[in-house]
């Protein structure tokens, strides 16, 4: 077959061969069911956080993800996301990062107010290699419940406190036991609404204390707040 070479019009220069377009490739752990790793290629941009890149995929590659990238991303210990090779994301750098933004954004609404300090938190349920956040709805909430039914989870909490010149945080891991819970019981308490609103779909300081068998660390770090936890980083700054 004959190739014939493409010649610019006399007296026009020929334009300049568009530059590869730079891309990430990004593998982010799917969740026990799902099983392994999916890989993508997210264009790259400069000072990219993670939550660009999640997002990224959310919007443009694989928007019917959005709910299991928002809810079941995380590994405790290990790393559920990877950046071109290299560890970028696990749940608790995550619920750090979260709480990290909550305070800063809260102390740009003071920024005004001379030796203002804020305090930022952030709670996610952790099962396994999980990370379970707010339901988007009954049917996401009723499957959570099934999912920590008779099994132990993770709760995790972190707390930041800046002000204009420092900041400081602090973790507080939590081991939850959850009784077996038959479809009855799950359907009768998300009928409540109790769920809505909660990292895993439950509200220990309310009718779901009837579900927890035992529980290994802090009650209010379940809660969403570990006071003592709290009342240690507010003495550090000075602020308690």
């Amino acid at each position: 077959m004959e190739t014939k070479e493409l010649v610019s019009p006399p007296g026009q220069k020929p334009e300049p061969a568009a530059e590869p377009r730079k891309t990430l490739k990004v593998r982010v752990w799917r969740g026990a069911e799902e099983g392994s790793f999916a890989t993508y290629d997210v264009p790259w941009r400069e000072n990219q956080t993670v939550l660009d890149v999640v997002t990224e995929i959310q919007r443009s590659i694989e928007p019917d993800l959005s709910y299991r990238f928002s809810c079941r991303v995380g590994v405790c210990g290990t790393c559920a996301m990877t950046v071109n090779g290299k560890p970028r994301w696990t749940c608790r750098t995550h619920v750090s990062r979260v709480a990290r933004e909550k305070a800063g954004a809260g102390l740009l609404q003071v920024a005004a107010v001379d030796g203002a300090v804020v305090l930022g938190a952030d709670t996610e349920v952790v099962l396994g290699d999980e990370v379970f956040g707010k339901p988007a709805d009954a049917e996401a909430a009723a499957a959570m419940l099934r999912r920590l039914s008779g099994r132990t989870h993770r709760v995790v909490s972190t707390l930041w406190c800046v002000s204009a010149a420092r900041e400081e945080h602090a973790q507080c891991v939590s081991t939850v036991e959850f009784a077996p819970l038959d479809e009855a019981a799950i359907a009768a308490y998300v009928a409540t609404g109790e769920p809505f609103g909660k990292a895993g779909a439950y509200a220990i300081q309310r009718r779901a204390a009837a579900f927890i068998r035992r529980l290994d660390g802090s009650y209010s770090g379940v809660m969403g707040l570990p006071l003592c936890e709290t009342a240690h980083l507010l003495r550090r700054f000075d602020a308690a």
